[in-house]
């Protein structure tokens, strides 16, 4: 019990602070985006009545999307610095939400659109703060509680 106490107290020392609120961000953006991956295609097939060709078509907007935002986001995050990437992303998710209040298609394809770009740009600007202000010491122990935060918030 000592050596996890003193373990902690190593852990949470001054130079690991500016990274608390990158994992909370983390974890509250993996409790509010995982679950809206999850129902995506359900709400599409059951509430909505669409295809099966329909709702993967919806889908893979989202995944051709995120894929897209890894050059954007680097542009961006070029421009706007890694935490404005960050907002940006958390920003368009929080726009994006509202894709299950739609019943219009290409509205629902264009905010599953913006999930997509929103998510890369979370995980682009939240990575690469995670980088700029790690002790370098702690990198990889830091970089599993980013990617933890965010599987177990979701």
């Amino acid at each position: 019990m000592a050596l996890l106490r003193t373990r902690w107290a190593d852990f949470t020392r001054n130079e690991n602070w500016p990274v608390m609120p990158l994992l909370l961000v983390q974890f509250l953006t993996g409790a509010w985006t995982l679950s809206q991956g999850a129902f995506f295609a359900i709400y599409l097939n059951e509430r909505l009545a669409y295809a099966a060709v329909t709702v993967a078509t919806m889908v893979s907007v989202g995944q051709v999307s995120g894929m897209l935002s890894g050059f954007l986001g680097g542009l961006l995050s070029d421009r706007l610095g890694s935490r404005g990437v960050l907002i940006v992303g958390v920003f368009t998710m929080a726009v994006a939400s509202f894709v299950f209040q739609v019943r219009f298609p290409p509205v629902i394809a264009m905010l599953w659109f913006l999930s997509g770009l929103g998510m890369g740009f979370i995980t682009l600007g939240g990575s690469a703060y995670l980088t700029r202000v790690a002790d370098p010491r702690r990198l990889g122990v830091l970089s599993a509680l980013y990617a933890l935060s965010g599987t177990a918030g979701g």
